[in-house]
């Protein structure tokens, strides 16, 4: 049997749901909830108040691992291929509506990054450029992708009987996103990531696309680190509260 993945308008990513997916550990309302509580408030939480040069991304991947591990029995018969949805690349009617939207925020970013701190603007291509440039080429691999599937892709499909409608859905991933930063001891990173957070779960919302939404994830988050304000995302940055 296949759905319409969280019933949402706009999808095309179906979803095999096997009897094995629908008993047990995976039909347990109790444990749903408990695991996305752990996921995304327990974690994040805890590495705000204890959080090592390291541990950040070290929790990152091991949630990743765990997510994969149980995406695949979720729907065993659902392959990288069909997850990653690279043809919503190619696709101009899907980029449109992201570009011009960027292109506001952008604006309103550097703004931002001149209100907040100015000397830092653009300091991070132009006095260290090469670190810059892994940046660009690592950080989507290292940082964005891991998190679009863990908040995307894995929680569109794990949570749908616990946040059935697509308003819920919607909001839940959003703001459990935004949350997450609160590990990065600042209120930029936070209010920043919340705002992404709508952005990201809207575009997965119109297309069930891990590479689109990385994608778009990628395009903010190194603009961010360009023109100043990674700084804030920085997990070696100095606390701000």
């Amino acid at each position: 049997m296949a759905i319409i993945l969280s019933g949402l308008p706009f999808c095309r990513f179906y979803v095999p749901i096997t009897p094995m997916a629908q008993s047990g550990f995976f039909h347990s309302r109790g444990l749903l909830w408990a695991e996305l509580l752990t996921l995304t408030v327990v974690i994040p939480f805890a590495l705000y108040l204890h959080s090592p040069r390291g541990a950040i991304f070290a929790a990152l991947w091991l949630i990743l691992l765990y997510c994969v591990l149980v995406f695949r029995r979720l729907a065993p018969g659902t392959g990288l291929r069909a997850v990653w949805d690279g043809a919503a690349l190619r696709e101009w009617h899907l980029w449109r509506p992201i570009l011009i939207r960027f292109v506001i925020s952008a604006l309103l970013l550097i703004a931002l990054t001149f209100w907040l701190v100015p000397e830092r603007f653009l300091s991070f291509p132009r006095e260290r450029t090469v670190l810059w440039g892994m940046v660009m080429l690592l950080y989507p691999l290292l940082s964005v992708l891991p998190q679009e599937f863990i908040f995307r892709s894995y929680f569109f499909v794990r949570y749908r009987t616990i946040l059935p409608t697509p308003r819920a859905m919607f909001f839940a991933s959003a703001l459990t996103f935004g949350f997450a930063h609160i590990l990065l001891h600042n209120w930029v990173a936070l209010l920043l990531s919340t705002v992404g957070g709508f952005i990201f779960a809207h575009t997965y919302h119109k297309r069930s696309s891990l590479a689109l939404v990385s994608a778009e994830h990628a395009l903010y988050g190194c603009f961010l680190f360009t023109i100043g304000l990674g700084y804030f995302f920085y997990s070696g940055a100095p606390h701000t509260w």
